[in-house]
């Protein structure tokens, strides 16, 4: 309907026009007027009704020349210049202007063409001007070699129109205005119109070649130079919109044409004629964008307008924290709106998230409707919640050879944690060094990650957190074990050995071999004496058996009938530090020999199966009195018969472990006063009867109640008193 209506009222129009210029049907020819109207000889007019007048003459298939003599004026004239039907007329401005004399819009035409008019500008500088509603006004066809129409409302409105050369500017309205109309532009230029360059409306073509320019038109202050107007019958064709109306390029073309249009849509296409039917580069490098927006070839090699989204419009906020909530709304396209002119995913890690948890994403805006193609891809960074930790701990081990600390975190306090979120800590333990101590040693924390399913969603804060704690290295259990030995009388000694347990502990512990001395075939025992403070271990020493066998006449050993005596050979020579000896059914080391402070220490009962055992105060040595100053470590571990024992007044060190899980020593009697925390050895009293009874002097009673129980009488049931 609107095709119609749009139809009826150009027939209206043009019958108006018509009748409008029948009333002023002149009578005869000026006889200003020369020339024959040939090509050779045109006619020749200096004023604008003899030019309506000449124009009149024109008959019927006839072709007619018509040269202006000098600028004319329709002023005082009120009836337009008219190219009749099936009349061809050629009209050379030469270099003189046809001037409407500002007629108004609603009248005012400079010619109007119902049949051919080629008009040229042989001498250069003519123009069609000030001629109101339109320069030409075209109903049959018209074709532009030169001249200049200006400073008209419309410079050509309608009609079959082949430009040339010449020029269409400076108008006031539209350059060019077609409507079921053609222009087919070969050369020339359409320029700084104000109205637009050229309007193709419904129904309408615009072919394009060679040197055609349309460049600096507007309207409204907006840049417009070719300005397709949409068919309703659009297709959708190669996935962007196809509109009927679009611009046709028939040959080669090396212009410059600017193209109103912010659709994603095809504007121009090859003619079937020309390059197969299909637009290249160089055609295409002709055209511009008035909106700014990308043009570019198709796969059908049709040009197209892409609306693009310029990469510096994407704002993307920094300094973010995870705060567990969705930040999509952290990238934003200046000037354009989310939802109608594009969208905004997030990616991470090749899927698709939405950006919350802390972390490095990828933004895809991605263009819509009109701005559909585009694609920006720019990086959103979701920085981790900074937290504090306190409240690890370290545990407690068994000397193992390094300082590798193991921590506990069942009293771990992550501060600044949010609500739900699921968060534990792992850390690095190191004790500052790898010793065995009675005394708690500093473990250094480093390395805390963050585990848990919200665990990479914080960060440890740059102070405040914890960063070390302690935790006790005690002494491992070694135990070095004296092999049996043996040799023939006579012969020298083998080289004593020991296995240590474990293998480990071997090239730690400070220790030497000495048997009974002794020469007389028989059988004498391989004591292990220790030497330093081995402070990494508390140690069982086993003792070794050394056989000597006595040898017959032949050569050969007899058999071992008698043992030798377990005390020194009386005849031997004075005993010196480190020999063992025994007395009382006891084994110990001899500490010191400097005379008047003879000392030893007990190293071992004989026996195993003794109920009650003495330290004494002293023993005799080589008709010597020794003083009794120390129980070795280990002495009575792991005796399971033993249930009563006293220790002498003289006894002022106890070895670590020396009573060890005595699980059925049960009494206790201390006499000697001069017992400190330094002297009595870690465990040496741990595992024994959980009902034991202790009686220390009554005056180191506080003191030795404080020792003991860091040596291990700690039981609820287990008793120290006076």
């Amino acid at each position: 309907m609107k095709k119609l209506k749009s139809i009826i009222e150009k027939f209206v129009l043009m019958s108006f026009v018509a009748f409008a210029a029948a009333l002023f049907i002149p009578i005869g020819v000026s006889a200003s007027v020369t020339g024959s109207g040939t090509k050779s000889s045109p006619y020749v007019v200096d004023t604008y009704k003899d030019l309506s007048n000449t124009l009149y003459k024109g008959k019927k298939d006839e072709t007619i020349y018509i040269r202006l003599g000098a600028d004319i004026s329709k002023s005082g004239y009120n009836g337009n210049a008219e190219v009749y039907d099936d009349t061809t007329v050629y009209l050379d401005l030469y270099g003189h202007k046809i001037d409407g004399a500002s007629i108004s819009y609603a009248y005012g035409y400079g010619i109007i063409v119902k049949g051919n008019l080629i008009l040229n500008d042989t001498k250069g500088g003519g123009k069609i001007t000030h001629c109101g509603e339109s320069g030409v006004f075209v109903y049959g066809s018209f074709t532009m070699n030169g001249g200049t129409i200006t400073n008209n409302y419309v410079g050509i409105k309608h009609g079959d129109i082949i430009m040339n050369g010449g020029s269409i500017s400076d108008n006031t309205g539209m350059g060019v205005l077609l409507e079921f109309s053609k222009l087919t532009m070969n050369g020339g230029v359409i320029s700084d119109n104000q109205g637009g360059g050229v309007y193709v409306g419904e129904f309408s073509y615009f072919n394009v070649s060679g040197n055609s320019r349309v460049y600096g038109n507007t309207k409204d202050g907006t840049s417009q130079n070719v300005y397709l107007v949409p068919d309703k019958e659009d297709e959708e064709f190669g996935g962007y919109e196809y509109r009927a109306t679009m611009i046709t390029v028939t040959g080669h073309l090396t212009g410059k044409i600017g193209v109103t249009s912010d659709q994603h849509e095809i504007f121009a296409e090859a003619a079937s004629t020309y390059n197969y039917g299909k637009l290249n580069e160089n055609d295409l490098n002709a055209f511009f964008s008035d909106k700014g927006c990308t043009i570019k070839l198709n796969s059908d090699k049709k040009g197209i307008v892409v609306a693009e989204i310029p990469d510096d419009k994407v704002i993307v906020k920094g300094n973010l924290v995870y705060d567990k909530t969705d930040k999509s709304s952290a990238v934003s396209v200046t000037g354009y709106n989310n939802g109608t002119d594009y969208t905004v995913s997030f990616m991470k890690d090749g899927v698709t998230v939405h950006p919350i948890n802390a972390g490095e994403y990828t933004a895809i805006v991605k263009g819509k409707g009109v701005y559909a193609g585009n694609e920006i891809r720019k990086t959103l960074i979701i920085e981790k919640k900074p937290v504090k930790v306190t409240g690890i701990t370290g545990k407690n081990k068994v000397y193992d050879g390094t300082n590798i600390a193991e921590l506990d975190y069942s009293g771990v306090v992550i501060d600044g944690v949010l609500s739900g979120d699921n968060v534990s800590v792992t850390a690095t333990g190191k004790f500052t060094n790898k010793h065995a101590s009675d005394l708690k040693k500093t473990v250094l924390i480093s390395d805390i990650i963050f585990t848990g399913a919200s665990g990479n969603n914080y960060e440890l804060t740059s102070s405040g957190s914890q960063t070390e704690t302690t935790a006790f290295i005690s002494k491992a259990e070694a135990e070095i074990k004296a092999e049996d030995k043996s040799k023939k009388f006579g012969e020298k000694d083998p080289k004593l050995t020991a296995v240590v347990t474990p293998k480990s502990a071997e090239n730690e512990l400070a220790y030497e071999l000495k048997r009974t001395e002794g020469e007389n075939p028989g059988e004498y025992d391989i004591f292990v004496i220790l030497h330093g403070d081995n402070k990494n271990y508390d140690i069982t020493t086993l003792k070794g058996k050394f056989n000597i066998t006595e040898v017959d006449s032949s050569g050969d050993s007899k058999s071992d009938e008698s043992k030798a005596p377990t005390v020194a050979d009386p005849a031997a020579e004075a005993h010196k530090v480190g020999d063992i000896v025994a007395d009382g059914g006891a084994s110990y080391t001899i500490t010191s020999t400097e005379n008047g402070k003879q000392t030893v220490t007990y190293a071992k009962p004989e026996s195993d199966t003794a109920t009650s055992a003495t330290v004494p105060e002293s023993i005799t040595v080589d008709n010597k009195e020794y003083k009794v100053t120390e129980i070795a470590a280990g002495a009575f571990k792991g005796n399971k018969k033993l249930k009563k024992i006293t220790i002498g007044k003289n006894i002022e060190k106890i070895g670590s472990k020396a009573f060890y899980k005595c699980k059925n020593l049960k009494s206790v009697k201390i006499k000697t006063t001069a017992l400190t925390k330094k002297s009595v050895g870690g465990s040496a009293f741990k595992g024994i009867h959980p009902n034991a009874k202790v009686k220390v002097p009554k005056k180191k009673l506080k003191d030795y109640q404080k020792i003991l129980k860091s040596k291990g009488i700690k039981g609820k049931d287990q008793k120290i008193s006076k």
